[in-house]
C-alpha cells in the first residue's frame, strides 16, 4: 500500500478529516526535524 492509498484510508475512515490532515501534517514535521538532527548528527 502507498502513502497516498494509506492517507486515503485514513481520511475516509474518520469523520475527522480536518484533524487527521493535522496529524499528517505534524507527523511529516516531526520526520523533517528527525531527519534534521540525525543528517546534523553525522555531518
Amino acid at each position: 500500500m502507498t502513502f497516498i492509498e494509506l492517507t486515503i484510508k485514513i481520511i475516509a475512515d474518520t469523520p475527522a478529516i480536518t484533524t487527521k490532515i493535522k496529524d499528517v501534517f505534524y507527523f511529516s514535521g516531526a520526520l523533517r526535524d528527525i531527519l534534521r538532527e540525525f543528517l546534523i548528527f553525522f555531518f
